[in-house]
């Protein structure tokens, strides 16, 4: 919850750190979106996923940047999970590979 609450901070810091600069245009080059998924099948996705999509035109490039990876080997995972003490990590792909994975489960 934590971890949670300082990405919100932090995205709203930048993100307004960002409108109030005077020198940006509308021609930027660099779109980020805030991806919101519903719920999965999975325990671990029941109440959806949030991930961050950073499209950059000219180098061709479209990311997404996911901190809720965890490791499914994790001793006592399941006990973690459910006392929210599991230890997430940023992970990052390719956006048409995260709307695969995620589709998949």
């Amino acid at each position: 919850m934590k971890r949670l609450f300082l990405f919100l901070a932090l995205a709203v810091f930048v993100g307004s750190n960002a409108l109030a600069r005077p020198d940006r245009t509308e021609n930027s080059d660099i779109e980020v979106y805030l991806l919101t998924c519903g719920p999965g099948q999975e325990l671990y996705a029941t109440w959806g996923h949030t991930a961050l999509r950073v499209k950059d035109l000219n180098a061709g490039t479209d990311i997404v940047y996911n901190w809720g990876v965890f490791d499914f080997s994790t001793k006592h995972f399941a006990w973690k999970f459910a006392k929210g003490r599991l230890e997430y990590m940023l992970a990052y792909t390719t956006y048409d590979r995260f709307l695969d994975e995620y589709n998949y489960s």
